[in-house]
């Protein structure tokens, strides 16, 4: 991958600026400076939604004072974070779906990283996206939490190997 150009720096900065460790008033003045010197918000979308922080971007840019962002990037952020949190909510309801299903089957699990991790750090599952659920299970445990799956209407796109 190839270094950003002086001019995706800024982008960078900004994005980075405003999700970043630190509280909302603190970063304000941060970012309309950067912000002052002129971005190129076509790329700062781009990047948040390459980067999958167009959420959290939201939240942040959604607390400055109005027109600091301009309408066309406010107004794409505020759909992303829709579209995001949307996802996220069914997905967890998914997680507790499978883990209710597991353990009334005493297969031990734990879920991990998606929204196990965008509870813990942001408190928030609309603010991390992710596009899938991630459960550890034990070996032995395999072929049953593949019925259990099953029997609430997931479907294998792959076959379980005879070693399991």
């Amino acid at each position: 991958m190839r270094a950003p150009t002086a001019s995706a720096r800024k982008e960078y900065a900004f994005i980075l600026c405003a999700i970043g460790a630190g509280s909302l008033p603190d970063k304000a003045d941060a970012l309309a400076e950067i912000a002052a010197r002129g971005l190129y918000w076509k790329r700062v979308l781009r990047r948040a939604r390459l980067h999958g922080v167009s959420s959290m971007l939201a939240d942040v840019l959604q607390s400055l004072p109005p027109g600091s962002v301009p309408p066309f990037a406010s107004d794409w952020l505020a759909g992303q974070r829709v579209i995001t949190t949307t996802r996220s909510v069914f997905l967890t309801s998914q997680l507790a779906r499978i883990i209710t299903r597991f353990d009334a089957d005493g297969i031990e699990a734990l879920p991990f990283k998606g929204p196990t991790l965008a509870a813990l750090a942001y408190g928030d599952v609309g603010l991390r996206e992710f596009y899938d659920l991630d459960i550890l299970i034990h070996r032995d445990d395999v072929r049953r939490a593949a019925a259990s799956m099953a029997s609430l209407g997931f479907q294998s796109k792959i076959a379980l190997s005879e070693q399991l």
